[in-house]
Protein backbone atom coordinates (compact mmCIF):
# COMPACT_ATOMS: atom_id res chain seq x y z
CA UNK A 1 0.00 0.00 0.00
CA UNK A 2 2.89 2.32 0.86
CA UNK A 3 4.59 1.71 -2.51
CA UNK A 4 1.30 2.25 -4.32
CA UNK A 5 0.84 5.57 -2.53
CA UNK A 6 4.37 6.64 -3.50
CA UNK A 7 3.71 5.79 -7.14
CA UNK A 8 0.42 7.68 -7.07
CA UNK A 9 2.21 10.73 -5.64
CA UNK A 10 4.97 10.49 -8.29
CA UNK A 11 2.47 10.14 -11.13
CA UNK A 12 0.45 13.05 -9.76
CA UNK A 13 3.58 15.18 -9.56
CA UNK A 14 4.58 14.29 -13.13
CA UNK A 15 1.07 15.05 -14.42
CA UNK A 16 1.08 18.39 -12.61
CA UNK A 17 4.52 19.22 -14.04
CA UNK A 18 3.41 18.33 -17.57
CA UNK A 19 0.28 20.48 -17.19
CA UNK A 20 2.34 23.43 -15.93
CA UNK A 21 4.78 23.01 -18.82
CA UNK A 22 1.92 23.02 -21.31
CA UNK A 23 0.52 26.21 -19.79
CA UNK A 24 3.85 28.02 -20.29
CA UNK A 25 5.09 26.44 -23.53
CA UNK A 26 6.31 28.93 -26.16
CA UNK A 27 3.78 29.80 -28.83
CA UNK A 28 3.34 32.32 -31.61
CA UNK A 29 0.40 34.32 -32.90
CA UNK A 30 -0.27 36.47 -35.92
CA UNK A 31 -1.11 40.18 -35.74
CA UNK A 32 -2.80 41.41 -38.92
CA UNK A 33 -3.50 45.10 -39.30
CA UNK A 34 -5.11 47.42 -41.83
CA UNK A 35 -6.38 45.01 -44.47
CA UNK A 36 -8.52 48.09 -45.28
CA UNK A 37 -10.38 46.82 -48.32
CA UNK A 38 -10.88 49.70 -50.77
CA UNK A 39 -7.84 51.73 -49.69
CA UNK A 40 -5.51 51.01 -52.63
CA UNK A 41 -7.97 52.11 -55.33
CA UNK A 42 -9.70 54.80 -53.24
CA UNK A 43 -12.94 52.81 -52.82
CA UNK A 44 -13.36 52.16 -56.55
CA UNK A 45 -12.27 48.54 -56.13
CA UNK A 46 -10.86 46.17 -53.54
CA UNK A 47 -9.45 43.55 -55.93
CA UNK A 48 -5.84 44.05 -54.84
CA UNK A 49 -6.71 43.84 -51.14
CA UNK A 50 -8.68 40.65 -51.83
CA UNK A 51 -5.63 39.16 -53.53
CA UNK A 52 -3.40 40.06 -50.57
CA UNK A 53 -5.87 38.80 -47.98
CA UNK A 54 -6.16 35.47 -49.76
CA UNK A 55 -2.37 35.14 -49.60
CA UNK A 56 -2.42 36.06 -45.91
CA UNK A 57 -5.21 33.70 -44.94
CA UNK A 58 -3.65 30.82 -46.90
CA UNK A 59 -0.36 31.40 -45.10
CA UNK A 60 -2.07 31.63 -41.70
CA UNK A 61 -3.65 28.24 -42.32
CA UNK A 62 -0.23 26.82 -43.21
CA UNK A 63 1.58 28.39 -40.25
CA UNK A 64 -1.05 27.30 -37.68
CA UNK A 65 -0.60 30.11 -35.12
CA UNK A 66 -2.16 29.80 -31.68
CA UNK A 67 -4.55 32.60 -32.70
CA UNK A 68 -4.83 35.70 -34.90
CA UNK A 69 -5.45 39.29 -33.81
CA UNK A 70 -6.74 41.77 -36.39
CA UNK A 71 -5.97 45.26 -35.07
CA UNK A 72 -8.44 47.32 -37.00
CA UNK A 73 -9.27 49.02 -40.27
CA UNK A 74 -10.89 45.99 -41.81
CA UNK A 75 -12.33 48.17 -44.59
CA UNK A 76 -11.69 51.66 -45.97
CA UNK A 77 -15.36 52.72 -46.05
CA UNK A 78 -17.44 51.28 -43.23
CA UNK A 79 -20.63 52.24 -45.12
CA UNK A 80 -19.68 50.16 -48.16
CA UNK A 81 -21.62 46.91 -47.76
CA UNK A 82 -19.54 45.25 -50.49
CA UNK A 83 -16.26 45.93 -48.69
CA UNK A 84 -17.68 44.70 -45.39
CA UNK A 85 -19.09 41.51 -46.94
CA UNK A 86 -15.83 40.79 -48.75
CA UNK A 87 -13.80 41.19 -45.57
CA UNK A 88 -16.17 38.82 -43.77
CA UNK A 89 -15.74 36.29 -46.58
CA UNK A 90 -11.97 36.59 -46.56
CA UNK A 91 -11.48 36.33 -42.80
CA UNK A 92 -13.79 33.29 -42.76
CA UNK A 93 -11.19 31.50 -44.93
CA UNK A 94 -9.07 31.08 -41.79
CA UNK A 95 -9.43 27.58 -40.36
CA UNK A 96 -12.16 27.70 -37.68
CA UNK A 97 -9.75 25.87 -35.35
CA UNK A 98 -7.63 29.07 -35.24
CA UNK A 99 -9.35 31.72 -33.07
CA UNK A 100 -9.47 35.24 -34.53
CA UNK A 101 -9.82 38.30 -32.28
CA UNK A 102 -10.48 41.90 -33.30
CA UNK A 103 -9.86 45.43 -32.12
CA UNK A 104 -11.49 48.31 -34.04
CA UNK A 105 -9.72 50.92 -36.15
CA UNK A 106 -11.00 54.37 -37.01
CA UNK A 107 -12.25 53.06 -40.38
CA UNK A 108 -14.41 50.53 -38.52
CA UNK A 109 -16.08 52.91 -36.05
CA UNK A 110 -15.43 56.28 -37.71
CA UNK A 111 -12.93 59.01 -36.88
CA UNK A 112 -15.28 60.35 -34.21
CA UNK A 113 -16.14 56.89 -32.81
CA UNK A 114 -19.77 57.84 -32.36
CA UNK A 115 -21.81 55.71 -29.96
CA UNK A 116 -24.04 54.23 -32.67
CA UNK A 117 -21.01 53.05 -34.68
CA UNK A 118 -19.22 51.59 -31.65
CA UNK A 119 -22.44 49.84 -30.64
CA UNK A 120 -22.87 48.48 -34.18
CA UNK A 121 -19.30 47.15 -34.03
CA UNK A 122 -19.99 45.48 -30.66
CA UNK A 123 -23.21 44.01 -32.00
CA UNK A 124 -21.32 42.44 -34.89
CA UNK A 125 -18.19 41.16 -33.11
CA UNK A 126 -19.52 40.78 -29.58
CA UNK A 127 -16.96 43.13 -27.99
CA UNK A 128 -14.76 46.15 -28.74
CA UNK A 129 -11.95 45.09 -26.39
CA UNK A 130 -10.77 41.79 -25.00
CA UNK A 131 -8.51 40.11 -22.46
CA UNK A 132 -7.56 36.46 -22.21
CA UNK A 133 -4.76 34.20 -21.01
CA UNK A 134 -2.84 31.77 -23.17
CA UNK A 135 0.01 29.53 -22.00
CA UNK A 136 1.40 31.82 -19.35
CA UNK A 137 0.77 35.03 -21.30
CA UNK A 138 -2.03 37.56 -20.88
CA UNK A 139 -3.29 39.43 -23.94
CA UNK A 140 -5.32 42.63 -23.92
CA UNK A 141 -6.92 44.30 -26.94
CA UNK A 142 -8.12 47.92 -26.75
CA UNK A 143 -10.55 50.15 -28.59
CA UNK A 144 -8.06 52.94 -29.34
CA UNK A 145 -10.38 54.99 -31.64
CA UNK A 146 -12.46 56.10 -28.63
CA UNK A 147 -9.26 57.59 -27.16
CA UNK A 148 -8.15 59.33 -30.34
CA UNK A 149 -11.67 60.65 -30.94
CA UNK A 150 -11.83 61.98 -27.37
CA UNK A 151 -14.95 60.12 -26.22
CA UNK A 152 -14.69 60.86 -22.47
CA UNK A 153 -17.24 58.38 -21.11
CA UNK A 154 -16.09 55.39 -23.14
CA UNK A 155 -12.46 56.38 -22.62
CA UNK A 156 -12.74 56.53 -18.82
CA UNK A 157 -14.62 53.25 -18.74
CA UNK A 158 -11.94 51.58 -20.86
CA UNK A 159 -9.06 52.95 -18.76
CA UNK A 160 -10.70 51.57 -15.60
CA UNK A 161 -11.16 48.23 -17.37
CA UNK A 162 -7.52 48.26 -18.53
CA UNK A 163 -6.22 48.99 -15.02
CA UNK A 164 -8.19 46.01 -13.71
CA UNK A 165 -6.87 43.74 -16.46
CA UNK A 166 -3.27 44.85 -15.92
CA UNK A 167 -3.68 44.06 -12.23
CA UNK A 168 -4.94 40.61 -13.15
CA UNK A 169 -2.08 40.16 -15.62
CA UNK A 170 0.40 40.02 -12.73
CA UNK A 171 -0.44 36.31 -12.44
CA UNK A 172 1.17 35.67 -15.82
CA UNK A 173 4.73 35.74 -17.11
CA UNK A 174 4.03 38.02 -20.06
CA UNK A 175 1.45 40.72 -20.84
CA UNK A 176 0.85 41.95 -24.38
CA UNK A 177 -1.42 44.92 -25.14
CA UNK A 178 -2.65 45.45 -28.69
CA UNK A 179 -4.59 48.17 -30.46
CA UNK A 180 -4.98 49.98 -33.74
CA UNK A 181 -3.37 53.33 -32.91
CA UNK A 182 0.19 53.69 -31.57
CA UNK A 183 -0.05 54.01 -27.81
CA UNK A 184 2.82 56.47 -27.46
CA UNK A 185 2.37 58.95 -30.32
CA UNK A 186 -0.74 60.56 -28.82
CA UNK A 187 0.21 62.64 -25.77
CA UNK A 188 -2.96 62.15 -23.68
CA UNK A 189 -2.95 58.42 -24.45
CA UNK A 190 0.75 58.19 -23.59
CA UNK A 191 0.23 59.94 -20.24
CA UNK A 192 -2.70 57.72 -19.31
CA UNK A 193 -1.05 54.48 -20.43
CA UNK A 194 2.13 55.37 -18.52
CA UNK A 195 0.15 56.25 -15.39
CA UNK A 196 -1.94 53.08 -15.52
CA UNK A 197 0.90 50.72 -16.38
CA UNK A 198 3.55 52.07 -13.98
CA UNK A 199 2.32 50.05 -10.96
CA UNK A 200 2.57 46.88 -13.03
CA UNK A 201 6.15 47.46 -14.25
CA UNK A 202 4.93 47.80 -17.83
CA UNK A 203 7.47 49.20 -20.23
CA UNK A 204 6.52 51.81 -22.80
CA UNK A 205 7.78 49.99 -25.83
CA UNK A 206 6.30 48.59 -29.00
CA UNK A 207 8.50 45.51 -28.79
CA UNK A 208 8.45 42.70 -26.27
CA UNK A 209 10.71 42.85 -23.26
CA UNK A 210 10.32 42.34 -19.55
CA UNK A 211 7.02 43.65 -18.30
CA UNK A 212 4.20 44.51 -20.66
CA UNK A 213 4.68 44.60 -24.42
CA UNK A 214 2.65 47.32 -26.11
CA UNK A 215 2.28 46.44 -29.78
CA UNK A 216 1.16 48.89 -32.44
CA UNK A 217 0.07 48.78 -36.05
CA UNK A 218 1.92 50.02 -39.10
CA UNK A 219 0.68 52.10 -42.06
CA UNK A 220 -0.97 50.06 -44.79
CA UNK A 221 -1.66 46.36 -44.72
CA UNK A 222 0.84 44.50 -42.59
CA UNK A 223 1.20 41.12 -41.00
CA UNK A 224 3.53 40.16 -38.20
CA UNK A 225 4.13 37.21 -35.96
CA UNK A 226 5.06 37.23 -32.30
CA UNK A 227 6.66 34.24 -30.59
CA UNK A 228 5.97 34.28 -26.87
CA UNK A 229 8.07 32.71 -24.15
CA UNK A 230 7.91 33.30 -20.41
CA UNK A 231 11.16 35.28 -20.49
CA UNK A 232 10.71 37.20 -23.72
CA UNK A 233 8.75 37.92 -26.86
CA UNK A 234 10.37 38.09 -30.26
CA UNK A 235 9.13 39.44 -33.53
CA UNK A 236 9.67 36.67 -36.03
CA UNK A 237 9.44 36.55 -39.80
CA UNK A 238 6.04 35.13 -40.72
CA UNK A 239 7.57 32.87 -43.35
CA UNK A 240 5.73 32.58 -46.63
CA UNK A 241 3.06 35.25 -47.10
CA UNK A 242 0.88 34.57 -44.22
CA UNK A 243 -12.33 31.48 -39.93
CA UNK A 244 -14.14 32.47 -37.94
CA UNK A 245 -13.73 35.26 -35.46
CA UNK A 246 -14.07 34.66 -31.76
CA UNK A 247 -17.49 36.00 -30.84
CA UNK A 248 -17.05 35.33 -27.13
CA UNK A 249 -13.83 36.35 -25.46
CA UNK A 250 -12.82 35.49 -21.88
CA UNK A 251 -12.79 38.58 -19.68
CA UNK A 252 -14.14 40.89 -22.38
CA UNK A 253 -16.88 43.33 -21.51
CA UNK A 254 -17.23 46.07 -18.96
Amino acid sequence: MGKLLVWIMILGSVASSVAAQKRSDPFFFIQLSDPQLGFIDDNRSYARETELMELFTDAINRLRPAFVVVTGDMVHDLNDAGQVAEFDRLIARIDPAIPVYFTPGNHDVGNEARDRLVEAYIKKYGYDRFAFAHRGAYLIGLNTPVVWADCPDRERKQWRWLAAKLKRSRRYGRTIVLGHHPFFSNRPMRRTVTKISRPFAAESTSTCSRGTAWTVTCPGTCISALRVRLGACDSIPPGPPVGRWATTVPDSGS
